[in-house]
């Protein structure tokens, strides 16, 4: 039960319940204090508040015996500890105690938590009525602290049919309890969670059929699904046959959403923290080589220059010029994604650049392949470096080309203006976009798609999905380094052989 639902334990009404109950009550503060002792317990027991102001002087009084007293102390307080955690309710304590006239007497302790402390509430077993009265009202009384957490009691027939529902399922499941009497749990389940339940059950399933801690989803009236944390335990008749089963659940949706929520959150946090990282060490590298690149142009060009240099050497300065150009390129883009590269920024309309950059693209498209471009020619202007769109484009380009080797359908470019509110956003939380007016760029292939553990790699430095010799693996670090850099993003959306889907977010410029 959570404490945050649970009456207090000073609560004046509460107190003047407790005060006039048919049984010993008694509640006892988080620091042992004893706060409040009804007259039931004085009548029974002779111990008045003022005799008994802690736990441990009550427990002196009431179990003279040291070592009885240690071992009933410690697995009361173990209990207790266990339901303050959310481990459960606390456990019924069986004990034998000694009154202020010398009597021992044999009597159940039930225990409930409260805010400030805990309530606890003694059944005398050396009467049978009145245990069997005490019982009843503790029942009673169980019921009720379960209806204010919002827990629900249950009851089925040893063929696991419901045999009695109180009355919170219809807030959990939409339906009158009648209308669940005679049917089974697996009937209110989404497909396969029967299967899933019953390996839980095997885990969780002690020797006497008792069960705690079992999370599974249920169906409501309306079809929406949810999630319960059910316990039970096995009722068996005087021969110790299992003749029904009872126990209680707890709508836990909320905090399933909310574990889910922080799992997210924690796993996008170690993925920034791993792109930081790999960004920094590729700036690092790339400055390094950088200056490598400019001594090896810069004496290649001094050799040229030699007058004794043959035609044959030129031609080979020649190619290794070329060759350093080359890793020129590559020291762009490995900067790109440590967002290290000096940025020209100017107000550009985004329409001419991207055909412009598709137009690259006409000449090279393999066989069966078509290219398709729809942009309006008032299209949205964005803040930019030119240069590192075009960086973006033909990368996102090129991707979707290699995407389509050996395939024949279209590659789609989609150029047009969108709205981001604030809960569109909270369904893609990867995104990390303010609300606004963006520039939206949609590419589009019908090549062979990404798998869910592909898709959340592919904006890793250094990792490609092609062959060796064959890639980089930094044209989408690139492509995610640059989006980033202009306070946009990238949404993917891919599956095995139905194509991707590229969608490049960037503000629109004021």
């Amino acid at each position: 039960m959570s404490q945050d639902d649970a009456l207090r334990i000073d609560d004046p009404a509460f107190l003047a319940l407790l005060a006039h109950f048919p049984m010993p009550a008694v509640t006892v503060d988080y620091t042992g204090v004893i706060r409040f002792v009804n007259a039931r317990a004085t009548l029974e027991s002779g111990y008045r508040g003022e005799d008994v102001p802690t736990l441990a002087a009550w427990r002196e009084r009431a179990f003279p015996d040291p070592a009885y007293r240690n071992v009933t102390a410690q697995r009361w307080d173990a209990a207790v500890a266990r339901a303050v955690s959310g481990a459960g309710d606390i456990d019924p304590l069986e004990i034998r105690l000694r009154t202020r006239w010398g009597e021992v007497r044999e009597a159940t302790v039930f225990g409930f938590v409260l805010r400030g402390g805990v309530l606890a509430l003694f059944i005398d077993d050396t009467a049978r009525r009145r245990a069997e009265a005490g019982r009843l009202l503790s029942e009673q009384r169980f019921r009720d602290v379960l209806d204010a957490a919002g827990e629900y009691v249950w009851e089925t027939d040893e063929t696991h049919r419901y045999t009695f529902l109180s009355d919170k399922v219809r807030d959990l499941f939409g339906y009158e309890p009648a209308e669940m009497i005679g049917r089974a749990p697996n009937d209110f389940m989404p497909p396969g969670e029967r299967e899933r339940v019953l390996s839980q059950l095997a885990v969780l399933r002690g020797e006497d059929g008792t069960f705690r801690g079992l999370e599974h989803r249920s169906l409501k009236r309306s079809g929406e699904t949810f999630w319960q944390l059910v316990n039970g335990v096995s009722v068996r008749d005087a021969a110790g046959r299992t003749v029904a089963y009872r126990g209680t659940g707890l709508d836990i949706t909320t905090r399933k959403r909310a574990a889910a929520d922080r799992e997210r959150l924690e796993m996008q946090v170690r993925e920034a923290q791993k792109l930081q990282a790999l960004g920094t060490l590729a700036g690092g590298v790339a400055h390094e080589f950088n200056n490598l690149l400019a001594v090896i142009l810069g004496h290649t060009a001094l050799a040229r220059a030699e007058p004794g240099t043959t035609s044959a050497g030129r031609d080979n300065l020649a190619a290794i010029e070329d060759a350093a150009r080359d890793a020129r390129h590559l020291v762009s883009q490995l900067l790109a994604v440590g967002r290290q590269q000096p940025r020209s920024v100017a107000q550009v309309p985004l329409a001419p650049l991207v055909g412009e950059c598709l137009r690259l693209f006409e000449a090279s498209l393999p066989e069966g392949v078509t290219l398709r471009y729809e942009a309006r020619t008032d299209g949205p202007s964005i803040a930019c470096d030119p240069a590192q769109i075009r960086q973006v484009v033909l990368n996102l380009g090129l991707n979707a080309l290699h995407a389509m080797r050996g395939r024949t359908g279209e590659v789609s470019v989609q150029l047009d203006e969108a709205s981001v509110e604030e809960a569109w956003l909270a369904t893609q939380p990867q995104l990390q976009l303010r609300p606004g007016r963006y520039a939206c760029l949609e590419l589009a292939d019908q090549g062979c798609g990404m798998d869910a553990s592909t898709q959340a790699r592919i904006f890793e430095p250094f990792f490609t999905t092609k062959p060796v010799g064959q890639g980089t693996g930094l044209g989408l670090s690139v492509v995610d380094g640059i989006v980033r850099s202009h306070s946009g993003a990238v949404l993917v959306q891919s599956e095995p052989e139905r194509g991707s889907r590229f969608v490049v977010y960037l503000p629109i410029a004021r």
